[in-house]
């Protein structure tokens, strides 16, 4: 993929994670606060910030080499909420973490979310 093409695809996913709705207070995101974090084959991750209440988030969005996409997102529950409140904020060195952990990472998004579904039971 040139630098053109992968500009142009960050500028495609910013655009489409502008235009989803926060999860906390219904507001859609804003373009400035839509910064893509990485991306690895058809799955890329944004990083989010509501400009209205301040709310952080990870957005997955996955876009195929035929043209089709599909953008990952749903409400937290009331007790996801209170549980994320009793977190402390996300700092940068956790997102280079992640970042670091995906760009090594071998299986596909289904099969993380799976191996890390059965650790929490």
């Amino acid at each position: 993929m040139s630098t053109q093409e992968s500009s142009g695809q960050r500028l495609f996913i910013r655009r489409l994670v502008a235009n989803i709705e926060c999860a906390n207070c219904g507001t859609r995101y804003e373009l400035g606060n839509v910064c893509i974090v990485g991306h690895r084959d058809d799955l890329w991750i944004a990083s989010v910030v509501c400009g209205r209440c301040g709310t952080q988030g990870l957005i997955f969005a996955m876009v195929s080499e035929d043209g089709t996409q599909e953008v990952v997102a749903r409400d937290a529950s009331p007790e996801e909420i209170r549980e994320f409140g009793k977190l402390s904020s996300l700092g940068i060195d956790d997102v280079l973490d992640m970042h670091r952990f995906l760009e090594q990472y071998e299986g596909d998004l289904i099969s993380l979310l799976a191996e890390t579904g059965s650790q929490e039971r």
